[in-house]
């Protein structure tokens, strides 16, 4: 798995902005006297979240199936790649735990330490909601090089103390209550 040490892969340009930006970090950390931490937040997902991200956009789809404002079809783009997905809730208590127990200049993974397939993300949103809905996938939704997340380590942050609370079917069934009641008013 991918550790805090681990070279970096960059393999688009958002991986490049957050190397860049890790760079500017050291750099300045190193040249001021600045205590710098460093989070490498991997996808984290919630409740309130924007539908222009997948798992948000799926949620308010499959709430406006629920309430018959849309014909049972999940518009998606590629769903044949794995992501590491934690909950927000639970990206912010790492955030606090880094801020509270971490020393200057230290980096840290914060991911659940699991990938899941998007498919299968698909298949617990079918459960929560009750309805059986057909999947479409639009190529215009596709990104280029999406790639699946390779495993990730949060090793050295749970030796703090933290680790993840929420599960992802309780966060999937959360972000569509927070749908439901956002497609209802």
């Amino acid at each position: 798995p991918i550790n805090e040490d681990s070279p970096p892969n960059l393999t688009n340009p958002y991986s490049v902005s957050k190397y860049t930006s890790e760079q500017l970090i050291k750099s300045l950390e190193d040249s001021f006297p600045f205590d710098t931490l460093i989070a490498r937040p991997f996808n984290h997902i919630g409740p309130g979240q924007s539908p222009s991200f997948a798992i948000s956009c799926w949620a308010k789809q499959v709430a406006q199936m629920m309430h018959g404002k849309r014909e049972p079809v999940l518009t998606v783009g590629n769903i044949s790649v794995e992501r590491n997905f934690t909950d927000v809730r639970d990206t912010i208590r790492a955030y606090f735990k880094i801020l509270e127990t971490a020393q200057r200049g230290e980096v840290f993974n914060i991911c659940s330490e699991k990938n899941i397939a998007l498919n299968e993300v698909i298949s617990f949103l079918k459960e929560l909601s009750g309805i059986d809905f057909k999947v479409e996938q639009d190529p215009n939704l596709f990104r280029p090089n999406d790639y699946s997340t390779p495993p990730i380590s949060n090793s050295k942050i749970t030796k703090l103390g933290w680790t993840p609370r929420y599960q992802i079917d309780k966060t999937l069934g959360d972000i569509l209550n927070y749908w439901e009641k956002k497609v209802n008013d």
